[in-house]
């Protein structure tokens, strides 16, 4: 169903576009989670599920570059970030 949802253009609503998100801006979030919400699979269906979502915006905020790279891209995506160095 991620598949899909990559498809639509809807999967990881809420991350930079940058990474592989959709880049919605802050006002627009709400909406969003909350049609999510309604679902018990759309949050993980949209990657805007705890934690990878807390964990995705607090990289975006404070990590590094080479950070980004390693550990927010990939769960941008929807995969796993490795395991840490």
């Amino acid at each position: 169903m991620s598949r899909q949802a990559k498809q639509a253009g809807v999967f990881a609503p809420v991350s930079s576009a940058a990474y592989g998100g959709l880049g919605l801006p802050l006002r627009d979030w709400s909406p969003v989670l909350q049609e999510a919400g309604y679902s018990p699979i759309g949050p993980a269906v949209l990657n805007c599920m705890a934690p990878d979502e807390g964990n995705m915006h607090m990289l975006s905020l404070i990590a590094t570059e080479e950070q980004k790279e390693t550990f927010l891209a990939p769960l941008v995506r929807g995969g796993s970030a490795p395991a840490s160095r």
